[in-house]
Order: C-alpha cells, then structure tokens, then sequence
C-alpha cells in the first residue's frame, strides 16, 4: 500500500492483479481466463476479454438509477452493439452491426426497428413494440405480354400478403 492510500496486488495462485486508487478507480488482469478491466470512479467499466475476443465499456448509471449507454464488440461472433441509456420505463435505442452476416439493425426505444440483410439485400421494419412487420427485397418481375424479360419489381411482405410494386 502507498502513502496515498493506492494499492496493488498480486497473486500468484490465481494469476490476478490488481491495482485500485483512493478514488475508487481500479484495474484488474486476470490471468486465469484472460480478462482485462478497468473501473472508473463513477461507476464506469471497461474490460477485454482475450479468451473470446470481447470488447466492452459500460457507462455509468444515469440520473434515473438505469444503466448507462454501452458498447460491446465480440471479436470471436464478428458482432458489434451500441446501446443508449436507459430511460424510465425501460427502454433504450440499439445499434447491432452482425460482421458474420452482414446484418445491421437500429431498434428505437419505443419498439420500432428496421435492420438491413446484406446477406439477402432485404430490409426489414417492425413498428412499436415489435408488431405490424414488414420485409421489402427485389426480384425479376414476370415476362412481358410481347416475351420480353421482365422489369425488376419491389416486393413487400406484410404478414402472409406479398405486394409486387412496379418499377418505372
């Protein structure tokens, strides 16, 4: 322990360091599964997780006692996540970015959420709370009255209806 109150660690059996200041700010590495982390006096955490390739911080609490915004990056899933705040009744924005399958997808507080498939090309949108989806791809369109190929339509799924909405 220092004059000033910081102390550091170590131990041998486990493979851990730790180092905390008098603030209430720490670090800790664990060699034991690989983990990094680092503590912020008003609650805000970082850590590395070498075993699985994760990445993470944590805001601090907000003003209403929830948790804080965050950021998560999965090395190992390809799969990156920003989450906002949360508010009073629960809810947050999400940011998701899915590296493995080209997918990326904005969820707002209230439930809405479209996501982008770069896999298929396809756009997906849900309104509140999840309900009243919708999927909108592309396709040839039939042949022609003269034999011609047909023009590239727009196709929206709702429910069990498919719409093929004419190209100009």
């Amino acid at each position: 322990k220092a004059k000033d109150g910081t102390t550091v660690t170590v131990n041998g059996k486990d493979g851990t360091v730790g180092a905390k200041g008098t603030d209430g700010t720490s670090v800790t590495m664990n060699g034991k599964d690989g983990t990094i982390g680092g503590k912020g006096a008003d609650g805000t955490t970082v850590t590395m997780n070498a075993k699985d390739g994760t990445i993470g911080a944590q805001g601090p609490k907000g003003t209403n006692g929830k948790d804080g915004a965050s950021v998560t990056i999965n090395g190992k899933d390809g799969i990156t996540t920003i989450t906002g705040a949360t508010d009073d009744k629960d809810h947050k924005n999400v940011i998701a970015l899915d590296g493995k399958d080209g997918k990326m997808g904005v969820t707002g507080k209230d439930g809405n959420s479209v996501t982008l498939n770069g896999q298929d090309g396809s756009i997906d949108m849900k309104g509140k709370d999840g309900k009243n989806a919708v999927n909108i791809t592309t396709k040839d369109g039939t042949v022609g009255v003269n034999g011609t190929d047909g023009t590239t339509r727009i196709v929206v799924k709702d429910g069990d209806k498919t719409n093929e909405l004419a190209t100009m």
